[in-house]
């Protein structure tokens, strides 16, 4: 949620950033933060003209397999030959294969304990990594820390030195298109599917009612971002990689509720493995609805590897529940904070791959949270350097949401019985400007007798600790009132909060229920907010369920072993 060391010193825009971050770190808001494996490796390696002036000519590293099959298989690095080795030498991955250390972050490294126990004594051992295909080749770097201190215990010293460098391994297929999500469009019956892919356009996707077989041909409109468009560091250098091209389609679905088969590619790239989707269902109040909400998701590779922010186990977890049930839901509603890249952009794609068996099914919807926008000088309300220099440009490449107009950051979209407003609290929303504007008309123009039940989403919360929470109070919470909002889901805290029916911070009938899903995995707050108008206060990760149809909206948290530790009924 909160900046890095690096930035608390930072004034957030209109507000006086200083004395709230102090206060909300002493409450452990930041305590993922503290720790960026890429960025205090950067102080060891960029522009260290003496890194590969120690080499060991003893030291080798061997790769194997030379080709991998497919995204998620397991390289073995051996390691052999190493004079003097240390606890803090390390093993880091490449890709592209060329990469120059000084210029550029591995995609993720490990320390010698993860060699094995033989590797203190002997200077050999194996370093194993799991790789998904980023699209081009891996090359492996040994790095010995020649100071005979541990790594984190002193950063200012330039400790290490090249040792060795692997062979090449590479995916059979590198050029695989991958990566593939849905989205709602502004357009009835409409989706927009986009994936990856190295090639710059020709990408076709592939479609059907059988299996196998794919009467609808869509060639894709294809577009992708480069490093001069990023607003800062590490987004525009050390942490900048090609992220390819980016396509998409857009698929008018004539039969609702119908099941599709699909593959994407081109006979250039290849194509996907065959996956299958169905079309929405039309928005009235006795089509019921299902849908999965949660924010602050963040990613985790169980390879025992340091990256940047790996600090989300359960992540994991939470995507791999909502994947066991993608065929009984609609949607996935993700309130912000999406994959904490923040400037690596190769975590954006080991990100996709950890949500692809869920996108690959059904519309995964996203809105900005502050580490997808924040940067200084751009168009985002709070002026931190949360987004790494992104300033959005990734996030909203990637995920593509039914904006009606460019540089617009908010929609809405409708499903069944409900009505979801989707804002951004990372962009002006105060009374008179852009944002707020379109919030009132949307608003205004919701037909209750068709979509029954009216949701707000946002990232930072209305309720809950935080110097922004009085400033969206003041601002927007008058329009919940006027239209009679039914229930708001928010993020950026990192745990689970319900409130009463909530106007002007008291419990009131026919007010709004404000609940915190920030517990998507990326770590816990562990907070206890102790105001009356607090239900329920849980700190532990996990993701909410939502069942609604014209009668009532029936609402469960469930933790990561997937446990109710909440649930609840609106009724109209």
């Amino acid at each position: 949620q909160k900046s890095n060391q690096q930035t608390h010193h930072l004034e957030m825009g209109r507000f006086n950033f200083s004395v709230a971050l102090l206060v909300l770190c002493g409450l452990s808001l930041c305590f993922a933060h503290f720790t960026n494996p890429l960025d205090s490796l950067r102080v060891e390696l960029e522009g260290n003209e003496e890194l590969f002036s120690e080499a060991d000519s003893n030291a080798n590293l061997n790769a194997q397999p030379l080709v991998l099959q497919k995204s998620g298989e397991w390289v073995n690095v051996a390691i052999s030959g190493v004079t003097n080795p240390t606890a803090g030498d390390i093993v880091a991955v490449y890709s592209p294969a060329n990469s120059d250390p000084r210029k550029t972050a591995p995609v993720k490294y490990k320390y010698a304990s993860g060699f094995g126990a033989d590797y203190l004594k002997s200077g050999k051992g194996v370093a194993s990594f799991k790789l998904i295909n980023l699209h081009s080749d891996f090359s492996f770097v040994l790095f010995k820390n020649v100071s005979g201190v541990t790594y984190h215990s002193d950063t200012s010293l330039k400790k290490f030195k090249f040792a060795a460098k692997s062979n090449t391994v590479t995916f059979k297929n590198v050029k695989e298109p991958n990566q593939i999500h849905f989205a709602f469009t502004p357009i009835k019956g409409q989706l927009k599917a986009t994936w990856n892919s190295p090639a710059t356009s020709n990408q076709t996707f592939q479609f059907g009612l059988s299996p196998g077989k794919y009467s609808r041909t869509i060639t894709a409109k294809s577009q992708t971002y480069t490093a001069s468009q990023m607003c800062g560091s590490p987004a525009n250098d050390w942490g900048w990689k090609d992220p390819g091209s980016f396509h998409t389609v857009l698929l008018d679905l004539i039969a609702p509720k119908t099941r599709y088969y699909y593959r994407y590619g081109s006979d250039a790239t290849g194509y996907s493995a065959e996956e299958t989707f169905r079309a929405p269902q039309p928005s009235i109040p006795s089509n019921p609805v299902s849908f999965v909400a949660f924010g602050d998701l963040g990613k985790f590779t169980d390879d025992g590897t340091e990256e940047h922010w790996n600090v989300a186990p359960e992540s994991v977890l939470t995507v791999k529940h909502i994947a066991q049930m993608r065929d009984r839901i609609d949607f996935v509603l993700h309130v912000g904070d999406i994959a904490y890249a923040v400037g690596y952009s190769a975590q954006w794609d080991e990100f996709m791959n950890q949500i692809q068996p869920v996108t690959s099914r059904v519309p995964w919807m996203t809105l900005p949270g502050n580490h997808e926008t924040d940067f200084p000088n751009t168009d985002s309300f709070f002026n931190g350097t949360d987004s790494g220099g992104e300033c959005g440009i990734p996030y909203e490449t990637r995920f593509q949401m039914p904006i009606t107009s460019k540089g617009q950051h908010w929609y809405s979209f409708k499903y069944g019985p409900v009505h979801v407003v989707a804002f951004s609290t990372e962009h002006d929303f105060s009374k008179g400007s852009a944002q707020y504007k379109w919030m009132e008309d949307d608003l205004k123009k919701v037909d209750r007798r068709v979509t029954p039940w009216l949701v707000v989403a946002g990232h930072r919360p209305m309720y809950a600790v935080g110097f922004f929470a009085p400033t969206l109070r003041a601002e927007v919470e008058p329009l919940f009132d006027q239209y009679k909002v039914d229930i708001a889901f928010w993020g950026h805290v990192h745990n689970y909060e319900r409130t009463c029916a909530m106007s002007n911070e008291k419990c009131k009938v026919g007010g709004t229920t404000h609940v915190v899903i920030g517990m998507g995995g990326f770590g816990i707050s562990k907070l206890n907010n102790t105001q009356t108008y607090i239900k329920k206060n849980i700190n532990e990760s996990g993701y909410t369920k939502i069942y609604a149809n014209d009668k009532f909206f029936q609402f469960q948290y469930l933790n990561s072993k997937n446990l109710i530790r909440d649930e609840f009924v609106l009724r109209k």
